[in-house]
């Protein structure tokens, strides 16, 4: 049988002001230790790098920071009262982080702040126990656990828990190990095409799944404000601290209002169509700055900065990844050319797109909205539609004239 990983977030109550401190202590020291190893290993390096023959790079595993962990926890008496997994785990994000900067796949590990983010996992179950509402941690004991709309997974095996604190408030993330067939909805023999733009999702049914741009907008306008309010403000100030705490809360509303969007619109999705096919598309080359260098400057700078907002906002590889995992199949297709075809004939030209919303063949008169045409062509190439080449689109051509394309017509 096959298994999927599937994590639940819970809103963690520590009700009494001595289990907030344990929380605090046991992520405190998560954050101290990260830092104690990340200063060791930056001081090993320096030297190496001057002196390479006589100093060796030390390494950055987690087997070799979990060793270095133990000498450092039997030395001192206050880390010894924690739990051992939990604190050693923060040293697997930092072996994971040192792996992706020497491939060149992210930035050199940075110290932490206590006034940062604060997380801590509990990697096996044997550290924790769920039992009802209530959450029992190694060496913490009991917490109090809450969910709107409870917990769908709560009766297969929970492989690990992470506690996080966000804007103040604490909450518990727990990992399930869940069947494939128990998450993944059924295939109904049906196909579905997806054109995902700026603010909507258009399908090849003739729907447009807009978001709430306006409120997005909203916030992002608080944001700035709180933004250019901090700037202005002395650090160290209990004022800055008030203003650092709204700016967080905001930025996480944004997250979540843009993240709920994803999981309601992949659900509709995987929920009406067995099959889903949308654009394997490069945000974040779309999304790359046009501002150029200082001999080759870019131009309409400022138009390109707004559009790469818009696109950022909109978040099209978080949908993708979660129609990913919640169709019973997702293909994805070469973009190029799906939004100048014209889906009731094959022709291609980019003067058939006359605004951003309406399409208009030039060869044979069809009309319809430009996404939603687009979205046919991506159904098209994606199942591989007779006529018209499975998506395989080197150049723009002219097609022989062929019947609308409709999901009906590949029920069967």
């Amino acid at each position: 049988m096959k298994y999927a990983q599937r994590s639940i977030r819970y809103r963690l109550l520590p009700i009494t002001s001595a289990k907030h401190q344990k929380l605090m202590q046991v992520t405190g020291a998560c954050i101290w230790v990260w830092n104690r190893m990340l200063a060791w290993n930056e001081q090993e390096y320096f030297f190496h790098e001057r002196l390479p023959w006589m100093v060796d790079a030390p390494s950055t595993m987690f087997f070799s920071l979990g060793k270095q962990f133990t000498k450092l926890r039997s030395e001192t008496d206050w880390l010894r009262e924690l739990p051992f997994s939990a604190v050693r785990y923060t040293l697997k994000h930092q072996a994971e982080a040192w792996r992706k900067f020497f491939k060149k796949q992210g930035g050199r590990p940075k110290f932490k702040s206590k006034y940062g983010a604060r997380t801590v996992t509990f990697p096996e179950p044997t550290l924790f126990h769920i039992r009802g509402n209530n959450l029992r941690l190694q060496k913490l004991g009991w917490f109090r656990i809450a969910r709107r709309g409870g917990d769908p997974y709560r009766k297969y095996e929970a492989r690990s828990v992470t506690i996080k604190r966000e804007c103040g408030k604490w909450h518990a993330v727990v990992l399930y190990k869940v069947p494939v067939h128990a998450v993944t909805s059924p295939d109904n023999g049906k196909a579905i095409g997806v054109d995902m733009n700026v603010g909507q999702a258009a399908t090849s049914d003739g729907d447009i799944i807009r978001l709430d741009t306006d409120r997005i907008a909203r916030l992002e306008a608080r944001k700035r404000r709180y933004q250019r309010r901090l700037a202005r403000q002395v650090k160290g100030s209990n004022r800055r601290h008030l203003t650092k705490q709204r700016l967080s809360k905001v930025c996480r509303n944004i997250r979540c209002y843009r993240g709920n969007w994803h999981h309601h619109v992949s659900k509709q999705l995987a929920s009406s169509a067995g099959t889903i096919v949308t654009e394997a598309l490069n945000t974040k080359g779309m999304a790359a700055s046009a501002k150029g260098t200082e001999d080759a400057p870019g131009k309409n700078v400022k138009a390109k900065s707004g559009l790469n907002r818009e696109i950022l906002n909109t978040g099209w590889h978080a949908l993708e990844q979660k129609i990913g995992y919640k169709a019973a199949r997702h293909i994805q297709v070469d973009p190029k050319y799906t939004s100048q075809t014209c889906s009731h004939c094959g022709y291609v030209d980019a003067k058939n797109r006359t605004t951003q919303a309406h399409f208009e063949c030039l060869a044979c008169g069809y009309t319809d909205n430009a996404d939603v045409n687009a979205a046919l062509n991506i159904l098209a190439f994606g199942i591989g539609a007779a006529g018209r080449g499975g998506g395989d689109i080197g150049r723009p051509v002219k097609r022989q004239r062929m019947g609308k394309i409709s999901i009906a017509d590949f029920a069967t």
